[in-house]
């Protein structure tokens, strides 16, 4: 389950999407574990296939009910899947508790400060959005991915100009 899960990750990464598919729900079905399922969560939301991606991600959750990174996944799932949107602000709220626990541990990680920005801007908390997405890029200068965050955390609070500042650095 473990090697099918892995592979199935780098498969997702290069693009492989029909055969990452394949290989992570011959993952699940020897043993279910969250990265494997998160990982078809991941797949099947690029796909557009949003109340699958949701039941995906639902699994991840039951199995590492404690990773705000996969409640931060499951919420975007409920915002796009129909008749689900209901339940993405309490999915994000969790998420939003876990990371602030897991920042607590390492204030100075910018990759975690980022993600609890990218929560609150979910969240509708727009200028406790705006102060952590500033932390967060202060701790991580250089870090494409909480600079590609910060882009779309910004484009999420309307601010267009350093959306695209931000893209175009990541």
């Amino acid at each position: 389950a473990r090697i099918h899960s892995s592979l199935g990750g780098v498969l997702l990464a290069r693009g492989r999407l029909e055969d990452a598919q394949k290989t992570l729900e011959r993952s699940i079905e020897l043993q279910p574990t969250a990265p494997a399922a998160s990982n078809l969560g991941t797949l099947l939301y690029q796909r557009g296939d949003y109340p699958a991606a949701v039941s995906a991600y639902e699994t991840a959750t039951s199995l590492s009910p404690r990773d705000y990174r996969l409640w931060r996944n499951l919420a975007a799932g409920y915002d796009k899947a129909p008749g689900r949107q209901d339940r993405a602000a309490e999915a994000y709220r969790r998420a939003l508790d876990l990371a602030e626990q897991e920042r607590a541990l390492d204030p100075t990680d910018g990759r975690v400060v980022i993600e609890v920005a990218d929560c609150a801007a979910m969240l509708g908390e727009k200028a406790r959005a705006r102060a952590l997405t500033a932390e967060a890029l202060k701790l991580a200068p250089t870090n494409s991915e909480v600079q590609y965050m910060a882009a779309d955390i910004y484009e999420t609070l309307g601010d267009r100009a350093s959306a695209l500042r931000w893209l175009e650095a990541a």
